[in-house]
């Protein structure tokens, strides 16, 4: 059971990052269509595949990184600290939108 579980893993890791090639492969090349058509900006095929992989490898770069960041915050400890008696904490959050 738990080999299969490994298997279906594996399979579900290698389907989304075959679909996030593609996805990004599509909208590079839309991207070129788009400035040949409407800016007459041509590129060539090897300009806009370098510019896919440099943005896999990007992406690659950034998940590392982002599995670090979030791995190093969950091992931060997140107790209240009591105030003393004569203190009060008041905790505000703000958005700006």
């Amino acid at each position: 059971m738990y080999a299969t579980s490994v298997k279906a893993a594996h399979a579900c890791t290698h389907l989304v990052r075959y679909s996030v090639r593609m996805v990004i492969t599509l909208w590079a090349i839309w991207g070129a269509w788009r400035k040949a058509v409407y800016e007459d900006i041509y590129q060539s095929p090897l300009s806009t595949h370098i510019f896919i992989k440099s943005y896999l490898n990007d992406l690659e770069v950034l998940k590392k990184s982002r599995a670090t960041t979030v791995q190093a915050r969950m091992t931060r400890p997140t107790l209240w600290i009591q105030q003393p008696g004569y203190l009060a904490k008041l905790n505000v959050d703000a958005a700006i939108g």
